[in-house]
């Protein structure tokens, strides 16, 4: 922050990316005061702030006093090179379904995740649960699989490097995806994840909180916030439906990140003009 703030007095255009709204995964937490302050003051040293949500913007808006023409829409892209369709060399015995994530504050709808995959366990589907990604709260969540006796259907694969996700996607049969709508910071997520998935092609089962995923639900399974049944039954369609093509073409042709600086860069030219 300090040298953009540095280069700004000297006369650089600046711009902050407001990536979260980190505030709502701490309320009721020492740090809550601080993120707040940070989140209000933040935009305001900066030229310009870049958001990924509509949420995100009039909530910038609000909290920093900006004009809106000082809050552009830069969206969530994929790298569409990377996260390429590839076929697995050997694919695993069992149906395999993923979730990928740092797992820490942020991850806290493994917990509904858990409790939904112990729901389709109960109704037979002989499936795996790969969960990858590390962060605090790995002790806690491998705990829960224990208690819930899902010892040999839920595997914990650690951190992995980012250029290696493609690969473990390519072993997956389909992916899940939970944002907690209790959680006030959900309707403010832009989920890179999902994008990531259905740019391989890979079916992915997910409630919606929030404007981010509704661009995607033609190419999505979507469950009942909190609802296992429904979580069970999601995943069991995206399992069915399979590979999808037209989930790739669309996120290939509009949501490469090629295409959304192209459009970010038009839209901060008409702004400085």
């Amino acid at each position: 922050v300090v040298p953009a703030l540095l280069a700004g007095w000297l006369g650089a255009v600046t711009l902050l990316d407001f990536d979260d709204l980190e505030s709502g995964y701490w309320r009721r937490r020492i740090w809550w005061p601080l993120f707040r302050f940070l989140e209000g003051i933040s935009p305001r040293l900066f030229h310009f702030t870049c958001v990924h949500t509509e949420e995100l913007a009039q909530e910038v808006t609000n909290r920093s006093g900006l004009h809106p023409n000082k809050v552009l829409r830069l969206n969530q892209g994929v790298d569409v090179t990377l996260f390429s369709p590839r076929e697995a060399e050997e694919a695993p015995a069992k149906p395999v379904i993923l979730y990928a994530a740092h797992l820490g504050v942020a991850a806290a709808g493994l917990h509904f995740i858990l409790s939904g995959f112990h729901k389709l366990a109960e109704k037979g589907p002989d499936t795996i649960l790969l969960i990858i990604g590390d962060g605090p709260l790995l002790p806690l969540f491998k705990k829960e699989a224990e208690r819930l006796h899902l010892n040999g259907k839920v595997v914990f694969g650690g951190q992995m490097r980012h250029e290696l996700m493609p690969e473990v996607m390519g072993l997956a049969r389909a992916a899940v995806n939970y944002t907690p709508p209790e959680n006030t910071a959900s309707r403010y997520r832009a989920s890179v994840k999902v994008r990531e998935y259905l740019n391989m092609g890979l079916p992915v089962a997910t409630n919606i909180v929030g404007s981010d995923l509704k661009s995607f639900s033609p190419f999505l399974e979507v469950f009942e916030a909190g609802n296992t049944e429904s979580f069970a039954r999601a995943v069991e369609q995206a399992l069915a439906r399979g590979w999808s093509e037209d989930a790739h073409r669309e996120l290939k042709n509009n949501w490469a990140w090629e295409v959304v600086v192209a459009s970010f860069l038009r839209q901060l030219r008409q702004m400085k003009d």
